[in-house]
């Protein structure tokens, strides 16, 4: 986890062999992995713009639905994105219920850039999330309506389009204005 991050960090492209070597080795750590290592590990990949093997994704995803109550909003946030940028579309039912269970959960504590990035994803994907899901994320975001900056704004609304959605209640007020 930390290799790649690493690689991925300072934006330099590591060797197939050495890619492979790394993935070779990933599922027999994942139990090891907590829930920041996880989401870094899906992040790295993603910033290489390297999809990672069969055997690495599906036990990523496994390790997630198990500890997926030790992901922070940054840690949900950053899986989707991820999984965004690979298009990756996601067809494990657990994994998707178990993502948006833990993002309900924490709700209170995504920040704007999160709840962009998150509904954003949602949309990339064409992934639809429970209305129940978008409308505790809407209230979130009104709670923060200040703090919001315009690419953030912009990734909301662009994920919601893609999801054939609308901006509901505080939140479509405040945009109108």
């Amino acid at each position: 986890a930390n290799t790649l991050w690493s690689f991925a960090k300072v934006q330099y492209e590591p060797s197939p062999l050495l890619i492979d070597r790394i993935q070779s080795e990933i599922p027999d750590q994942l139990e090891h992995f907590n829930a920041q290592e996880i989401s870094n590990t899906f992040w790295a990949f993603a910033k290489l713009s390297m999809t990672p093997n069969d055997d690495v994704m599906s036990g990523l995803q496994h390790e997630m639905v198990l500890k997926r109550g030790d992901f922070t909003s940054q840690g949900v946030s950053n899986v989707l994105w991820s999984l965004a940028k690979l298009s990756f579309v996601m067809v494990d039912p657990m994994f998707s219920e178990a993502i948006e269970t833990q993002a309900s959960s924490i709700v209170n504590t995504f920040s704007p850039q999160e709840i962009a990035n998150t509904i954003w994803a949602y949309g990339q994907m064409r992934m639809q999330p429970s209305r129940r899901f978008l409308s505790l994320m809407s209230r979130q975001a009104t709670t923060r309506i200040e703090d919001w900056k315009p690419e953030e704004i912009s990734g909301l609304l662009w994920g919601l389009v893609k999801l054939s959605r609308h901006p509901e209640g505080d939140l479509s007020h405040w945009i109108q204005r």
